[in-house]
């Protein structure tokens, strides 16, 4: 019996060529969960930042509003209510802050009732905690965009 090798390419071939597209499709589908999976992991940290950028500016608007009715009430007349929330906020601020704005925060705390008679130097650190805030809004921002 003589064994004729143009059959078995012929078979090899087409063998291969039903089998070809089945290989490359399963190749494919695997790309594309792994590029979906990273994609939908991108699109969750961009939410996270979002969220982030959103809960710090809340709570820094709510800070320097609360330090200006600070400012305005207490180094003329004292309030104690104006001190609770301005305390308040400076804690909520302190959750969310980078550890330059913390202790920034740390001494504008120790320093709220020494300067209640010095408008001038409670306005000095109350600029630089703003800058200070202003800086960490936007290198969050530079992080989402």
């Amino acid at each position: 019996m003589k064994f004729d090798i143009t059959w078995s390419i012929t078979a090899i071939i087409a063998v291969s060529s039903f089998l070809s597209p089945i290989v490359v499709s399963i190749i494919n589908n695997k790309h594309q969960y792994a590029m979906r999976k990273l994609e939908l992991n991108a699109n969750l940290a961009d939410k996270q930042l979002i969220s982030l950028y959103n809960q710090k500016i809340d709570a820094y608007k709510k800070f320097v509003g609360a330090a200006g009715k600070y400012s305005l009430h207490n180094l003329s007349t004292g309030s104690a209510e104006s001190y609770t929330t301005l305390n308040a906020s400076l804690h909520e601020v302190m959750i969310l802050c980078d550890s330059e704005t913390y202790f920034l925060l740390l001494d504008f705390q120790s320093h709220i009732d020494t300067l209640t008679q010095n408008r001038v130097d409670y306005n000095s650190l109350f600029t630089k905690i703003s800058a200070s805030l202003n800086r960490e809004l936007s290198s969050l921002l530079s992080q989402i965009n």
